[in-house]
């Protein structure tokens, strides 16, 4: 393989590790609002809005928070 297509799979399999890493995260923050953290608490702690948390939680339970 060439240097084109080494960077090619390079960025296949970070981009493989973000969706992975989003995914822990998703259900990181699903788990603290369960365990009873205010949104706004997990906003701060994770550097995202409000309304980030909402629509991430609103997927998850498929239907608006």
């Amino acid at each position: 393989m060439g240097g084109l297509e080494d960077a090619v799979a390079g960025l296949r399999q970070a981009e493989a590790a973000v969706r992975l890493a989003r995914r822990w995260l998703s259900e990181a923050i699903v788990a603290a609002v369960q365990a009873g953290e205010s949104v706004a608490g997990v906003a701060e702690r994770t550097g995202r809005d409000v309304t980030e948390i909402r629509n991430l939680l609103a997927a998850a339970f498929g239907h608006q928070t």
